[in-house]
């Protein structure tokens, strides 16, 4: 089982003997699974696929990477959780019959692609003795194949290696995987930050914001701080959405060398001359051609030393004043929680400004995501005296 590209589940029945099948039906019937590969837990842990087990006897392997539900979309806060899609594989086979292998994130390590997991997981059931076919034979099956041929023998192998010697296969990866997931010293995180509010808008916002961040004495704490001020700081306006258009030499090629004549245009729905939707209200995205916003951008990249002012005329906009409010509320927050020292309530404060982490999107999205936290912000400011 799997999820396909647009993320609906996808399950492949295979029946395997030793004689040519000719009048079997193509579905595997129900209780007459031996076998369950789940390339995603989601896809496998489906009614009908739950049904084709075989209580007593079938085995399970799975990858441990939950990909996001289709309600993400809506939602930024859906996540699918491990243990509860677990208990409802356990409630039909013993968890003696389930082994599982983070197959998604040693592929992304090993072999440089995530699709690999597919072939690991594979790789790691046939050596368990699994599956009732040669590792000869599917090696070359996946040679006859002959698709990304050197990938999915990579994949295979090491499948086959996380299940007799695991731990050798996670410190190979290790490397990898320690690149793609460390968190930057907080230090360096800092700095990080001060260069961008800087050519965001100037030094004395981000000598602001880490003389605010400085002071708050717990380290997870100022982590979360930091991430949550720069944040509601640097918000995009359309002065910010200018310069980081303009930022690869001054053009919007992506930092891409074109050749040749090249028409660029943009789908922008600006606050100001957007059309809106007749029926929802919401501003709608317009084409306009590359030769006459670049300019624009370019002028309005150097005007960013207008924002908050009276001169300001995107600051007018509910959303602009709706983000200056964020920014200043936040800062304030983040000192009247360092001013409680070390013996500050760490689990609310923390909680108190992850609620800026939520204020996500754009127009109405950023909209609708605000009003979903905007009570708790409320009780937020009245709890910090902000």
């Amino acid at each position: 089982t799997g999820l396909s590209q647009k993320n609906g589940a996808v399950t492949s029945n295979l029946t395997i003997g030793t004689q040519e099948i000719r009048h079997h039906p193509s579905k595997i019937g129900q209780g007459a699974a031996d076998l369950l590969i789940a390339c995603d837990l989601l896809g496998g842990i489906g009614d009908e696929t739950l049904r084709a087990l075989n209580a007593a006897s079938a085995q399970v392997v799975a990858n441990t990477r939950l990909e996001p539900l289709p309600h993400f979309a809506k939602d930024p806060n859906a996540r699918p959780q491990f243990d509860p899609l677990m208990g409802r594989l356990t409630a039909v086979v013993s968890s003696d019959q389930v082994m599982t292998a983070p197959t998604s994130d040693l592929a992304e390590a090993l072999v440089g692609d995530g699709i690999g997991a597919n072939m690991m997981l594979v790789g790691f059931a046939a050596q368990l003795g699994l599956l009732p076919v040669s590792t000869t034979a599917i090696e070359q099956a996946i040679r006859l194949n002959g698709a990304a041929i050197e990938m999915n023998l990579a994949a295979f192998a090491w499948g086959r290696w996380y299940a007799v010697d695991p731990a050798m296969v996670d410190a190979a990866a290790a490397p990898m995987r320690a690149l793609a997931f460390a968190e930057l010293p907080m230090d360096e995180l800092i700095d990080v930050h001060m260069s961008e509010l800087t050519a965001y808008q100037n030094g004395r916002l981000a000598t602001a914001y880490q003389n605010a961040v400085e002071r708050v004495p717990n380290m997870d704490l100022r982590r979360t701080a930091a991430r949550a001020l720069y944040k509601a700081l640097a918000y995009k306006d359309e002065y910010e959405v200018a310069r980081l258009m303009l930022i690869n030499g001054g053009s919007s090629t992506g930092g891409q060398s074109l050749s040749g004549k090249v028409k660029r245009s943009f789908y922008l729905a600006p606050s100001l001359l957007g059309r809106r939707d007749p029926n929802t209200g919401q501003l709608q995205k317009i084409k306009l051609a590359g030769r006459f916003v670049e300019p624009l951008f370019r002028v309005l990249r150097s005007l960013k030393f207008l924002r908050g002012s009276a001169f300001d005329l995107f600051g007018y906009t509910d959303e602009r004043r709706l983000e200056r409010a964020l920014s200043s509320e936040c800062l304030a927050m983040v000192h009247a929680i360092a001013d409680h020292g070390d013996g500050v309530d760490v689990l609310a404060a923390t909680a108190d400004l992850n609620l800026i982490l939520e204020v996500k999107g754009f127009g109405h999205v950023k909209h609708n995501n605000w009003k979903r936290v905007e009570a708790q912000w409320s009780q937020a400011k009245s709890r910090w005296g902000v």
